[in-house]
């Protein structure tokens, strides 16, 4: 992620902004993370 190349394709996002999307993405992605990982887990609990 280069801020620099952001304020000019995009001068109304902040850097601020941009560091909000870009956690709350890395959150979304580790809690689907945590989700597959439960459900693979619940099918190899169920393969035994």
């Amino acid at each position: 992620m280069k801020i620099e190349r952001v304020f000019t394709e995009d001068s109304k996002r902040t850097v601020e902004d941009l560091f909000k999307e870009f956690i709350s993405n890395q959150i979304n992605n580790l809690v689907q993370d945590y989700k597959e990982g439960i459900h693979n887990k619940k099918e190899q609990t169920n393969d035994l």
